[in-house]
């Protein structure tokens, strides 16, 4: 079968191009170019394995021998599903792949927000010695506003700084909150319950916007935000309004309204901390994703 990989980060990387050749050894694999159209590389394709490239009605028809889209990575709201259905198109994915990654990310983003390690380091950087520690980790009350894969790892994770732990989900997770120790809450409960927030959604109708200036107003005084789901899963303008307020006392951000992101404002508060969408990138993760992603479509021809 002819496979065509447009994954931005698989095809610029010698280690990973490898990885996808052996797993997929039995088929045609070709590598798109950086500057190289989507549709005009995928076009004669069997199958494509994708990275965050848009994959909707109007790609489906300019590729009509695609049979399989394999996605790199665990988020896929740059597909639309429905129109794979109507094309019957299979859609590949690995739920959790990276989720150990992201997991640890999001405690180190809380631990950076809480104890000023972020704020600090910069100050050094600059020359100033500053003595201000921030706050304990531990005994906070946290909120873990999506418990799938990512939020119950964040979850055990938590229980060794001897954090009270509440969960909100779509589904129900009475089941693992019983087992962890955690409490089950409605949102606004477990917003106005927490010190920390953190948010392991994936980007849906439902959840697009979802932290607005009524979610900031639920949320206690002085609590902290974290975000490692998906950047419109939060306004950046309501959350600079709630920095401004002292609703919000800092947030830990992974991902963005809009990518990248040069916002001046938004990283002149000292609670803020970003890093760069890297939360999944551990070198672990990213090989586990690529596997993943070549093993859904060996498996699936």
């Amino acid at each position: 079968m002819k496979i065509g990989v447009t994954s931005v980060t698989i095809c610029g990387r010698a280690d990973l191009r490898a990885r996808v050749e052996q797993a997929l050894s039995a088929h045609a694999v070709s590598f798109r170019a950086p500057d190289e159209d989507v549709a005009r590389f995928l076009a004669g394709k069997d199958a494509a394995l994708i990275g965050r490239e848009a994959v909707d009605a109007a790609l489906l028809t300019a590729c009509p021998s695609v049979r399989a889209v394999s996605v790199y990575g665990v988020g896929y709201d740059n597909v639309d599903e429905a129109a794979l259905r109507r094309a019957g198109v299979a859609l590949l994915v690995a739920p959790g792949v990276n989720a150990d990654a992201v997991a640890e990310h999001t405690l180190g983003l809380m631990l950076a927000v809480l104890r000023n390690i972020a704020h600090n380091d910069r100050l050094l950087h600059e020359g100033t010695w500053n003595k201000a520690g921030g706050r304990t980790l531990y005994g906070k009350t946290v909120a873990i506003v999506g418990c799938g894969a990512i939020g119950t790892r964040v979850g055990r994770l938590l229980k060794a700084f001897s954090c009270g732990i509440v969960v909100n989900d779509i589904a129900p997770r009475a089941e693992w909150a019983k087992e962890w120790g955690a409490c089950e809450l409605a949102f606004e409960p477990a917003l106005q319950t927490a010190d920390i927030v953190t948010v392991h959604v994936p980007l849906t109708g439902l959840t697009r916007g979802l932290f607005d200036d009524r979610a900031f107003r639920l949320m206690k005084a002085g609590s902290v935000l974290i975000n490692t789901s998906r950047g419109p899963v939060v306004s950046l303008a309501a959350l600079k309004r709630a920095l401004k307020a002292g609703q919000v006392a800092g947030a830990g951000l992974d991902v963005f309204e809009s990518e990248p992101i040069m916002d001046r404002e938004l990283f002149s508060f000292p609670g803020v901390v970003g890093t760069p969408h890297t939360a999944g990138n551990a070198l672990e993760a990213v090989q586990a994703m690529t596997d993943a992603a070549a093993a859904k479509l060996r498996d699936f021809f």
